[in-house]
């Protein structure tokens, strides 16, 4: 998604500089406060869908996500995957989702460990454990010979994570700060017509 965005605005706008930064929700909106950034993509959490005073939000859309696990997982070889056959086994979390809030409602082993980049957890799989993952990443052409959806007995299609787009509030929008936030909801809005 980023790579498709960061090539439309680079060809509408050749002499302006782009910077894609991974940080967390707050650190996100104390950049946003302090002018530091433009722009900053979150997870919503139910706690926290009004962001603060001087930050405006677009609800991007809530994107679908599953249990996945490599191929050769025992968890594939069970007829049925229950709760308790997923506590009992390592649990890979990606550290976005707890900063959004997520954490404690999507730990489910206790055996878990905490990743903060996707690479590696998605490497990690490749070994044991499984992950919530959203669907346009697990099953795109790149993850799609390594990860397999896993079904359990306690959902019944997909699971759904909100995403917001923030800016500040404050001043004009810009050319560029405008055909990004268009690039952004076209982009998203391509992703929930693929689950659809």
């Amino acid at each position: 998604m980023i790579c498709n965005i960061d090539a439309k605005l680079r060809e509408q706008f050749p002499d302006t500089q782009i910077h894609w930064l991974h940080r967390g929700k707050e650190e996100g909106i104390e950049a946003l406060l302090a002018g530091k950034v433009d722009l900053t993509v979150v997870m919503n959490s139910a706690r926290t869908m009004v962001p603060p005073r001087g930050i405006a939000f677009i609800n991007l859309g809530f994107m679908a996500f599953h249990f996945y696990t490599s191929y050769n997982s025992p968890l594939q070889s069970l007829p049925i995957v229950t709760l308790s056959d997923l506590q009992s086994q390592q649990q890979y979390m990606l550290e976005n989702y707890a900063n959004a809030g997520l954490g404690e409602t999507l730990r489910m082993s206790a055996r878990n460990s905490m990743i903060s980049n996707m690479d590696v957890l998605l490497g990690l799989l490749q070994d044991s454990g499984w992950a919530l993952l959203p669907l346009h990443v697990a099953e795109s052409p790149e993850f799609r010979a390594k990860l397999k959806r896993l079904e359990v007995d306690f959902l019944n299609h997909v699971g759904r994570w909100g995403y917001a787009l923030l800016h500040c509030q404050q001043g004009q929008t810009g050319p560029v700060k405008a055909a990004a936030i268009e690039a952004f909801k076209g982009q998203f809005r391509a992703l929930l017509a693929a689950e659809s």
